[in-house]
């Protein structure tokens, strides 16, 4: 019987890399404590930097301007968005995108390209 691995492969491992980078550079205690004294919840300079770096669509198929990429990318990045308490959107706007993309209704889709720039 062959030994399962689960370990993440070298592009799991790039975009957890990256989206950490991101995380690391832009949700600092400061701007924190920022956003938790203002009246915005969003962390804009980590979302625009998510957006920036394609990481916003990285779970879409590429046919829809997406990053091919899965479930488990998906994820890897919602554990560093957890690790850095940054409030960003991500699950919620993958959710969203791929409901349209799913959805079978190419009228539907056709409106998701401003979705891809959010």
């Amino acid at each position: 019987m062959a030994e399962l691995s689960f370990a993440f492969d070298e592009q799991q491992q790039a975009v957890r890399e990256l989206a950490a980078r991101i995380l690391s550079d832009k949700v600092t205690p400061e701007s924190l404590r920022a956003i938790e004294d203002g009246d915005r919840w969003l962390h804009d300079d980590a979302w625009q930097a998510f957006r920036d770096a394609q990481l916003v669509t990285i779970a879409l198929p590429e046919a829809y301007g997406g990053g091919g990429l899965g479930l488990i990318e998906l994820c890897i990045m919602a554990e560093e968005i957890g690790r850095h308490v940054a409030p960003i959107p991500l699950i919620e706007h993958a959710l969203a995108c791929d409901a349209i993309v799913s959805s079978g209704s190419e009228a539907l889709r056709s409106r998701l390209a401003p979705l891809l720039s959010v």
